[in-house]
């Protein structure tokens, strides 16, 4: 997978206090809560099942 060309690599992440952990692409951030759900962005959930995604 290649990047966008001129996107950014700039990110925000975040624990909720509940144990999920967020990272959010700045040029995701204006989005979230509006276009895009939050738990789009929790990395714990693939985390959680124990390997690599296929």
């Amino acid at each position: 997978m290649l990047p966008v060309k001129g996107a950014s690599d700039a990110f925000e992440s975040f624990d909720d206090g509940m144990g999920d952990h967020y990272v959010i692409p700045s040029e995701a951030a204006p989005h979230v809560g509006g276009l895009l759900d939050l738990s789009l962005l929790d990395v714990t959930k693939p985390a959680g099942l124990g390997g690599a995604l296929t």
